[in-house]
């Protein structure tokens, strides 16, 4: 009775009332919030990254719109009168997609009132009402930037994983992962080898049986070969007659 309740109140709200829509949506994960002008939430909607440039642009544009119609009901498209979308990613790709998804989802393709911006700017609006400063994100990429007057004015790193996003979730998995391969494959005397496994030192260590007995033959016949060899020469300790 009370979910009843909320999509009869959900659906007044999109009836009377102008609404508009933010979208945050990097690498991983994207989500997707309606609001009224005054600021009261109505939906919000949750999908996978819509990066297209790391995802490409099919499965971005799948998460995005999956993420976009959780949260705008096709009875709220008509009332919508703006939306921000920020999103992580070469800024064409990202104009790109952003064109293709809402023109799918708005009456008659309209996409003037569409803002698209970089997630360092809906990260930075996201913290503060001031239009301008400075944020860092640290997510599955890594960036810094200055912002002014809702635009950015100035960035560090940003480069994606292959060339950078140095301190990001994947620089971090990335370090790690070979900081393993080269503690597995250093020599034992090196000082990159941080603990000792006994019982795998033992058994990597151990002398094979079998070896043991082939060298154990090879030790007896060199001593019997040469025993022969000295008494064939006369050489040998005497006693004193």
């Amino acid at each position: 009775m009370l979910n009843s309740w909320r999509r009869q109140a959900i659906s007044a709200i999109i009836f009377d009332m102008k609404l508009v829509l933010g979208v945050d949506a990097g690498g991983t994960s994207s989500r997707a919030a309606l609001f009224t002008l005054d600021g009261t939430p109505v939906r919000r909607g949750h999908a996978g990254g819509a990066n297209p440039g790391t995802l490409g642009l099919d499965t971005a544009a799948a998460n995005l719109t999956a993420a976009v119609r959780a949260a705008l009901p096709d009875s709220g498209s008509e009332r919508l009168i703006g939306a921000v979308v920020g999103l992580a990613g070469n800024p064409s790709l990202c104009a790109t997609l952003t064109e293709r998804v809402f023109g799918a989802l708005l009456p008659g393709g309209d996409v003037r009132g569409v803002r698209v911006t970089g997630d360092i700017v809906t990260a930075f609006a996201a913290g503060t009402p001031s239009p301008s400063g400075t944020v860092l994100i640290s997510g599955t990429g890594a960036i810094a930037a200055r912002i002014a007057g809702h635009a950015p004015a100035g960035t560090a790193d940003g480069y994606g994983w292959l060339l950078g996003d140095e301190g990001s979730a994947f620089w971090i998995g990335l370090a790690a992962a070979r900081a393993t391969v080269r503690a597995l494959t250093a020599p034992r005397s090196s000082p990159t080898r941080t603990g000792v496994d006994p019982v795998r030192d033992h058994e990597a260590n151990r002398p094979d049986p079998a070896l043991d007995e082939v060298t154990a033959g090879h030790r007896t016949d060199d001593h019997e070969s040469a025993g022969r060899e000295a008494g064939d020469r006369g050489v040998g300790s005497r006693g004193a007659g």
